[in-house]
């Protein structure tokens, strides 16, 4: 899916990663604004391993909830 990653200060901060995994929920799944805020996250974190220019590292994130991932999986 592509998302952006900001390595511009070495690795992007969990936080960064979930605020755009939350926007990537609202903009390409449809997903309602307040829904998307609503989902509960364990930890959210790039795929291990140093960023290489020019490739995005995938996004990993473990939903709290099952109805959550399967909300997500359904879109």
């Amino acid at each position: 899916m592509n998302i952006p990653e900001d390595n511009s200060t070495g690795n992007e901060p969990p936080e960064v990663t979930e605020w755009k995994l939350r926007d990537h929920i609202e903009e390409t799944l449809k997903v309602a604004k307040e829904t998307a805020d609503t989902i509960c996250f364990e930890r959210v974190h790039r795929a291990p391993g140093y960023p290489v220019h020019g490739k995005v590292r995938n996004i990993v994130a473990k939903c709290t909830f099952f109805r959550d991932s399967e909300l997500v999986r359904k879109q």
